[in-house]
């Protein structure tokens, strides 16, 4: 079903997943963690966020760190009928700074430390967030106040450790389980 004028239709366990993030905002979680296994559509549930962002005038910077994650993300985001911008040296998609939404390459921020505004972050893969802390800190520290939204299928690393600085509130969606038996 869609929500009151929104463009992107969301399965059910889509929609009560963005509920859940809401209230873990709502109830001061500034930088959440939202895990949905592959397949779940995190890219499709996460576009939903940002739509419903947009449309209360809100810029979004959605952040990823690999090419093709960025260019796939674009094309979907404009595919939703999202006005997108790309802020990624390797990336051949247009930038268009003044669209809402900015996909960002995590690299490119960090090296040409360009920050487009934002009131609200998502980053793609944020498992990785913990692998290189230090680069991730001081990308989340030039958006000191801004809203965080983790995307994930895996909401650890490599070694176990969970998230825990980056993002304070973890969001289950839905499980394997669920899914397969759906």
């Amino acid at each position: 079903g869609k929500a009151e004028g929104a463009v992107i239709d969301l399965r059910d366990y889509q929609h009560s997943a963005v509920s859940q993030v809401r209230d873990a905002m709502r109830s001061g979680g500034k930088r959440v963690v939202l895990v949905l296994p592959t397949g779940a559509g995190k890219t499709r549930t996460g576009a939903a966020i940002v739509e419903s962002a947009v449309a209360k005038g809100r810029r979004v910077a959605w952040l990823a760190h690999r090419t093709e994650l960025i260019e796939q993300t674009a094309k979907t985001l404009h595919g939703f009928g999202l006005p997108v911008g790309v802020v990624a040296a390797s990336s051949a998609w247009p930038t268009d700074a003044a669209a809402p939404v900015q996909v960002c390459s995590v690299q490119t921020l960090l090296a040409r430390e360009h920050r487009p505004p934002a009131d609200l972050l998502v980053w793609d893969e944020c498992h990785h967030a913990s692998e290189s802390a230090p680069a991730w800190a001081a990308l989340l520290a030039a958006y000191p106040s801004v809203p965080a939204i983790g995307l994930t299928a895996t909401p650890e690393r490599g070694d176990g450790s969970g998230l825990a600085p980056l993002f304070d509130r973890l969001v289950v969606g839905v499980t394997v389980r669920t899914l397969t038996a759906q």
